[in-house]
């Protein structure tokens, strides 16, 4: 088997979010096991070519495409060049075996090229989808229009969707059954995103299950944190869908109720045209002094979980599990989650609360976790082990081993067929 990545970005450049940070670990793993290889595009968050530095040092093969447009790509419509499907072909056909295509993408010319080179090489090529919270409804002209041609021809073809969690194996269904893709739908399967520990050392984080208070004052005093005050955090993009602005009111709506004259509200993570909305809400809020918007902020991000109290994470469109709430679960954090921002464990091991957001039931999902504090953050910190890189990673291999099981019984059953298989 050869494993195949093909995406418009990729690693190293993190801002992009959680889907690059995601394939990159898919890889890494990948690459102990059979021959892997990542086709992506070559521009960063910025819009600079990605250097050769990070993929040369690689234990798989990275190849890097340029844009027909980049000025389309600093509108987030990226096209890479159609060299990119060459080169998958020519990969396809040197290896003789089964060809597993990977894509994290719903729409445009990587799903194109990847249904191009199903015509070409035929079903030896088996095409997964992971849909990393890519399902939500986004209506536009441009994407109706280009649904009303490949959509349906792309979810036909898939051999294997992967949704995050239940409700994004629900879109799925509703995707394909909208595009008649109906023999597809037992081909999903559901695997949680995974997180990496950080690279620093958190030698004495945790004691006896629980943060450790001495390691806890020593962070918040090298954050210049309060030591005694409840921190509320939230980490991501500064973007109108990622629910920030009800995240301040509901943090300022506790605050006003509970009384702490002490807590304070955490907002780290970069702007996408948002930030100044965001600052202008929150010092028009009742509590401005109270909280804080931090950018500039990407390793150091596990220590704002370690030394926060609890994350809150309620975007207003459907976008799935966090990454960034699954990071702050491995520091002992407990998750308050909107139905958006769902993520398999969290309420069925008490490690936090995901809720249909509405602020007087987000309210008290906040005093509920506040009021049983301890127990919470000794929850998140079992839960995360749901999450870590060595189980998630090992279900991974599960599922392609059945593709492959798969290919190989329906090329026994189909041998006149053995040229396209």
């Amino acid at each position: 088997m050869i494993y195949i990545q093909m995406c418009s970005t990729y690693a190293p450049s993190w801002a992009f979010g959680g889907v690059v940070r995601i394939l990159y670990g898919y890889a890494g793993h990948m690459a102990g096991r059979v021959d892997t290889w990542v086709l992506a595009g070559n521009l960063d968050e910025r819009q600079r070519v990605v250097s050769s530095g990070f993929d040369d040092a690689q234990n798989y093969s990275v190849q890097r495409y340029g844009f027909l447009s980049r000025r389309l790509a600093r509108r987030n419509i990226h096209t890479p060049s159609v060299r990119m499907l060459w080169d998958l072909v020519r990969l396809a056909k040197r290896h003789k075996g089964l060809v597993v295509l990977h894509l994290g993408e719903l729409r445009g010319a990587v799903n194109l090229y990847a249904l191009l080179a199903r015509f070409v090489v035929g079903r030896r090529l088996r095409i997964i989808h992971s849909a990393f919270g890519g399902l939500h409804e986004k209506p536009s002209r441009l994407r109706a229009a280009y649904d009303r041609l490949l959509m349906g021809p792309f979810l036909k073809s898939l051999d294997l969707a992967i949704a995050q969690n239940e409700h994004e194996a629900g879109e799925y269904r509703q995707l394909m059954s909208a595009f008649g893709a109906r023999a597809s739908q037992d081909r999903i399967s559901i695997l949680p995103l995974h997180f990496d520990h950080p690279t620093s050392d958190r030698t004495g984080w945790f004691e006896n299950g629980a943060k450790a208070p001495a390691a806890r004052r020593a962070v918040r005093r090298a954050l210049e944190l309060p030591q005694e005050a409840l921190i509320f955090c939230f980490l991501g993009r500064f973007h109108p869908k990622k629910g920030i602005l009800r995240a301040i009111d509901l943090f300022c709506g506790w605050k006003a109720e509970s009384g702490d004259d002490t807590a304070q509200f955490l907002i780290i993570g970069r702007d996408e045209g948002f930030e100044q909305e965001i600052r202008r809400h929150a010092a028009n809020s009742a509590f401005p002094d109270s909280i804080r918007i931090i950018t500039g902020i990407y390793a150091e991000r596990f220590d704002y979980f370690y030394a926060s109290d609890v994350f809150i994470g309620v975007p207003t469109m459907f976008e799935e599990t966090m990454l960034a709430s699954l990071e702050a679960l491995s520091c002992g954090t407990p998750l308050l989650l909107s139905r958006e921002a769902d993520a398999p464990y969290i309420e069925e091991e008490r490690a936090g609360r995901v809720i249909d957001f509405d602020l007087e039931t987000a309210k008290a999902a906040l005093k509920e976790i506040v009021g049983d504090y301890e127990r919470f953050s000794r929850q998140a910190l079992a839960t995360s082990v749901h999450f870590e890189r060595g189980p998630v990673l090992t279900a991974l291999d599960a599922l392609l081993s059945q593709l492959t099981e798969e290919t190989v019984q329906h090329h026994a059953r189909t041998p006149a067929l053995g040229s396209d298989l």
